[in-house]
């Protein structure tokens, strides 16, 4: 039965090596798994996690992480699962396997014994690397956040210890989660001048004990350098990291937002003059500047597709494109940008949305 994380490793390479060419895409390496193992897999494996996901669609892919550090599975382009030589020989000289526990990696090492290998493959969860750790955070953040935030498109931006969440609409601020030495924060930044993230501090700091008492945990808010920058944040001591660790803190960074999104609004939304641009040298209206930064994604959705751009957009980026392209009425151009979209890339929701809104947009070609 498939019901621990260690139980589907050896049953994604049997699928992998049954495939043409030992490889297969996402989508396909998903479907055919859940039609050879369905029998196999218990009932709690179709239930979500706290992040929204299938659990064993989870399991699958972080099968797939893990058996790319092994060696035994690599990615020869993206959203392409495939085999390599040396899973394929494992496989063949176990044939019977049903875990890794048969494997014992060979140690390069003189005068060194290699360790013995556990009796059964080492807990995943146990430990992961930082990186690691913020790919599953923003993979299993999605879910929770489409229904805090709505229709308000997000991006991530990942650096080695730390993810940002960055809301459009809302500039010179960005949620982020940093990895330190002996904590881990949840934070609220402020990144604008000194005077409007001051500003942006000052309309949250009467919240503070309402939002220490709604998380449970203290909420505390203060400067973030010497350049002016504020923050409001909690944090947390430092824990080895693993995928449950990334699933509670999935709960947590979207209990986080819940709380403070609220209040986030009020402040852009009610005091104008903190959240708006200044007029430029040419006393150029706030009207003109929304035209020019809408003239300016145009150029760079036509310029991409025409091939005359250096932009490498992620797939979620896209995705936010075929949205923009409907909403303006630019529909020969969102059609095409979702044919560039690799939906193994972005949250099923997300994907599902945009494919949705792409065939409208097809639609309203064929109408013209």
């Amino acid at each position: 039965m498939l019901e621990a994380f260690s139980d589907f490793l050896v049953p994604l390479m049997r699928i992998l090596d049954g495939l043409p060419n030992q490889a297969g895409h996402t989508v396909d390496v998903l479907l055919l798994f859940e039609q050879t193992y369905r029998q196999q897999i218990v009932p709690q494996q179709y239930t979500k996690n706290q992040s929204g996901n299938v659990r064993w669609e989870h399991n699958v892919h972080w099968s797939r992480e893990k058996l790319k550090l092994l060696g035994f599975i690599d990615a020869p382009r993206r959203g392409i699962w495939r085999l390599t030589e040396k899973g394929h020989l494992w496989l063949a000289e176990h044939p019977e396997a049903t875990h890794l526990s048969a494997y014992q990696p060979k140690f390069q090492r003189k005068n060194r014994t290699a360790p013995p290998f556990p009796t059964r493959y080492p807990v995943i969860n146990q430990m992961i690397s930082g990186g690691e750790f913020l790919a599953a955070l923003q993979q299993n953040l999605p879910g929770p956040l489409q229904p805090i935030i709505g229709s308000v498109f997000y991006e991530f931006v990942q650096r080695s210890n730390y993810l940002q969440i960055r809301l459009a609409g809302f500039s010179g601020c960005h949620y982020q989660i940093i990895l330190r030495r002996g904590k881990h924060e949840i934070a609220l930044h402020f990144e604008s001048s000194a005077e409007r993230s001051q500003a942006r501090l000052r309309g949250f700091k009467p919240h503070l004990d309402a939002l220490s008492q709604s998380l449970k945990i203290p909420v505390q808010a203060g400067n973030l350098q010497s350049r002016g920058w504020t923050q409001v944040w909690i944090e947390k001591q430092a824990q080895p990291l693993s995928l449950d660790l990334a699933d509670e803190f999935a709960n947590l960074v979207s209990r986080f937002v819940a709380s403070t999104y609220p209040i986030l609004q009020i402040i852009y939304g009610s005091n104008v003059k903190i959240h708006r641009r200044s007029v430029d040298k040419e006393n150029l209206t706030d009207t003109s500047f929304m035209y020019r930064t809408l003239d300016l994604e145009v150029e760079n959705i036509q310029s991409y597709l025409q091939g005359r751009s250096a932009l490498q957009p992620s797939d979620e980026k896209l995705c936010d494109w075929v949205n923009f392209c409907y909403t303006f009425a630019m529909y020969a151009e969102g059609k095409d940008l979702f044919s560039l979209v690799s939906g193994s890339e972005v949250h099923p929701w997300y994907y599902e949305r945009t494919r949705k809104i792409a065939r409208v947009c097809e639609t309203k070609c064929n109408i013209k």
